[in-house]
């Protein structure tokens, strides 16, 4: 799952003030979009700003979890896009 910047993808807006939740077992959080402001506060500085993944037995589970943690992101104006991961979604459902 995917957090992207207000504005994403046409003109993602930058500068948001960023708050990641808490760590937990099973998800892996990136954050390609992010840089430190001066104050050393975490700040969106591109369009995806936070990628979730999340590990389970089975995809949906997975798929579920990353959700759900994505939505603990703050950012103002943040976008939430599931639908990254459609080839993998789709593989699973046995869809060629």
């Amino acid at each position: 799952t995917v957090v992207a910047a207000p504005g994403y993808p046409e003109a993602p807006g930058t500068g948001g003030r960023v708050a990641l939740p808490e760590h937990e077992p099973g998800l892996i959080g990136f954050h390609p979009g992010t840089s430190h402001a001066p104050d050393g506060e975490l700040v969106a500085s591109g369009g995806r700003v936070v990628a979730v993944t999340g590990t389970a037995p089975d995809f949906s589970e997975a798929a579920r979890r990353s959700r759900e943690h994505a939505a603990k992101v703050q950012l103002e104006g943040a976008q939430y896009r599931s639908d990254i991961g459609w080839r993998e979604r789709a593989r699973h459902a046995g869809t060629p």
